[in-house]
């Protein structure tokens, strides 16, 4: 394994394409019969739904997460809640149980998601069940991530589906792109927005079909000026005299978005699809300071090409197999030291090369599958004022993964055991030839287990339990980076974590529970504290624990009305070492957070209300500044006639001040409204 190690490009491209070559032409000729199990049927809790009779499923296929199969705590949140106007990804995924959002600002701004009080780089993004984190990316940006793209997003929170592969501490978040147009005839979409503080959007996308092929494209174009007004501090959080409500300065976001698909269904048993999208987005970054004349500026192009081809039956397996390229490209310019750091000129080049191999098979108990993931992750990052810390660094990792799905022969209970190993190898080159024999190339092997079950007592009641260990190592920047706020750490070690739950959910016709209670233990904590400049440093805290209680609940009492509410308690606390943090909050998280939806529909106009809650929440370690707790409301409604659609909504209506980031507002009161057309 060691020698694969050594130079992957190799097997990364060649092995998988002689697979999908040798087995093509095999899987043809299989007409061996070969179907799913029949299985209980498991309730989850789709508390998003806000209208019914749009397929957001897609057409699934081997490889995909089947919901039956997985026992840990799920939550889908389908098409018609992602194309509500003006939505942002983070804040639809904050509104579910145990997610919480930090966003630095308003519409494009950095925007991250925490699970379970796990950190942002804990938390695995896939797309298309792909891992978007790497080393040189390990916390993914939601803002740069187009929502119009997107046919559904699916969380798992702790516990990890196996057929992703690699697993977050604590959890993960699966972006599933427009699926195929299982329609015979084609159609294009058009949507044209407009919102507060120059907020502007046009989308547009098409969906095709012809014989054994299917096709989809879209293209979206948003900008918005962000100068919201906010409460200033004046750079004297003590001293609230010389407070002042400013505009935003230096906020402005332009962000498009390009997404081409396309499958070609050789026969019943085998398609091929290929992906290819493209994101691009100038972010000014403005000072904590909110300094008049700042033009520092961070621009990210993001790129995803993802080659997969499913053979079904061929010797009595399904298989998936998937070839994939990931590059980001970053330009931090604060050239006139305006942000913290002193003067930065930094281009970061990010890349990803990987190959995917899933199999399954369904045996007498149930389904046995297991995959196979090689990448290999480079980052080239460079300071044209700063060429001491211009540093290149390569990552290279093999995870193979192993479960079975255990039904017993009158389906009342499930076992899910897996198992998971990863061997990398790290390497960091200096731009100095000279000092490259002083940088050492470091070796990590890691063994994971997991074990899930379900009880399904009766027709209306499932019990579920989860438990297993993860890890996460540093990421390149973590360790050697340090840009805009954020400088690097090159002590810090692999974070490690058990999350273990148990859940309740009861469903009957018209209403849906879900309670459960989490526990989870985490060693050598990476978190990003901040000093009094408010500049930012990777730390290993040492030992977490976090327990909470996550509830959910959905009541729909007639045909017009829709109800759903979640809430979450935890207690998030750093266990480490140090005696100044020791039992204090982790920061950033909040203790309680709560989200409650009700949606009016008596005709062909909906009417909608949502109000979200967080309380007891710190910006940093010590827990010394505190966050304002949040109570926003907000509403919306949406007219459908034939092919038109007409949405619009009002964000936060008491206009409250609203810090995820230490510094950083969020906008107040706001509103969107957007007109789609399909032809």
């Amino acid at each position: 394994m060691s020698n694969w190690l050594r130079n992957p490009g190799l097997v990364l491209v060649v092995a998988p394409t002689l697979i999908l070559l040798a087995t093509q032409s095999v899987a043809q000729d299989t007409s061996t019969e070969n179907s799913r199990p029949s299985q209980p049927t498991t309730t989850t809790l789709e508390q998003l739904q806000i209208t019914a009779g749009k397929d957001d499923e897609g057409v699934t296929q081997t490889g995909d997460v089947v919901a039956d199969e997985h026992t840990g705590s799920h939550t889908r949140i389908p098409y018609l809640r992602l194309e509500q106007p003006g939505s942002q990804l983070g804040n639809i995924l904050s509104n579910t149980t145990g997610v919480q959002q930090r966003q630095s600002g308003g519409f494009g701004t950095f925007s991250s998601i925490t699970v379970r009080a796990s950190s942002a780089a804990q938390t695995a993004v896939y797309l298309d069940g792909i891992l978007i984190n790497s080393g040189g990316e390990p916390v993914v940006d939601l803002s740069t991530l187009e929502i119009l793209n997107l046919s559904s997003v699916d969380l798992y929170r702790g516990s990890t589906p196996l057929q992703l592969g690699h697993a977050g501490i604590g959890g993960a978040v699966n972006l599933n792109t427009l699926r195929e147009n299982t329609r015979d005839t084609s159609s294009t979409r058009l949507r044209l927005g407009l919102g507060s503080f120059g907020q502007a959007s046009v989308s547009a996308a098409h969906f095709g079909r012809r014989d054994n092929l299917d096709w989809t494209a879209s293209l979206s174009h948003q900008q918005s000026d962000n100068d919201f007004p906010f409460l200033s501090d004046n750079g004297t959080s003590l001293n609230t005299s010389d407070d002042r409500t400013e505009n935003r300065r230096n906020n402005d976001v332009i962000r498009s978005a390009l997404l081409l698909k396309g499958g070609y269904k050789a026969s019943e048993l085998t398609k091929t699809d290929i992906l290819f999208q493209v994101t691009e987005r100038d972010l000014a970054v403005p000072d904590r300071n909110n300094t008049l004349g700042n033009n520092a500026r961070f621009d990210t192009t993001r790129s995803q090409l993802q080659l997969s081809h499913t053979i079904d039956e061929w010797r009595n397996w399904n298989t998936r197999h998937s070839l994939y390229w990931h590059q980001t490209d970053n330009l931090f310019d604060d050239r006139f030291s305006q942000i913290g750091l002193g003067r930065q000129l930094i281009d970061s080049d990010i890349r990803t090369l990987g190959a995917k191999s899933y199999w399954e098979r369904f045996i007498s108990a149930g389904t046995a599958g297991f995959s196979l993931d090689l990448r290999d992750e480079t980052i080239d990052q460079q300071d044209v004022f700063n060429r001491v810390d211009d540093f290149k660094a390569q990552r290279q990792r093999f995870l193979a993964t192993a479960h079975l799905a255990i039904l017993d022969d009158k389906d009342r209970w499930m076992l899910t055991p897996a198992v998971r190993w990863q061997q990398s190898r790290q390497t960091r080159r200096s731009t100095s030839p000279e000092d490259s024999a002083n940088l050492p190339t470091t070796d990590e092997n890691d063994f994971g287990v997991q074990l899930g079950a379900a009880l399904y007592a009766t027709d209306q009641l499932t019990v579920t339990t989860n438990v297993g260990n993860y890890f996460r190592e540093p990421s390149f920047g973590e360790l050697f980076g340090s840009v805009g706020l954020i400088e690097g750490n090159s002590d810090l070690v692999p974070e490690e974590g058990i999350n273990t739950d148990i859940g309740l959910q009861y469903a009957l016709e018209t209403i849906k529970l879900d309670a459960t209670v989490f526990y989870n233990q985490r060693d050598e904590l990476i978190a990003t504290t901040f000093d009094a400049r408010g500049i930012g440093r990777p730390q290993n805290l040492g030992k977490a624990r976090v327990s909470g209680l996550e509830l959910e609940a959905a009541w729909t009492p007639s045909a017009v009305w829709q109800f759903s509410a979640n809430a979450t308690f935890q207690n998030p606390r750093n266990l480490g070492s140090f005696g100044a943090f020791r039992n204090k909050t982790l920061p950033g998280q909040a203790k309680r957070t709560a989200f409650v939806r009700v949606q009016y529909q008596p005709s062909s106009i909906a009417y909608w209300y949502e109000w979200t809650a967080t309380r007891d929440r710190f910006f940093d370690s010590a827990n010394i500044r505190p966050a304002e707790n949040t109570s926003l409301h907000s509403v919306g409604f949406t007219w459908q006639h034939k092919r038109w659609q007409l949405s619009g909504n009002v964000q936060n209506i008491g206009d409250d001040f609203v810090e995820e980031f230490n510094g950083f507002a969020k906008p107040g009161r706001s509103f969107f409204i957007s007109v789609t057309h399909e032809f």
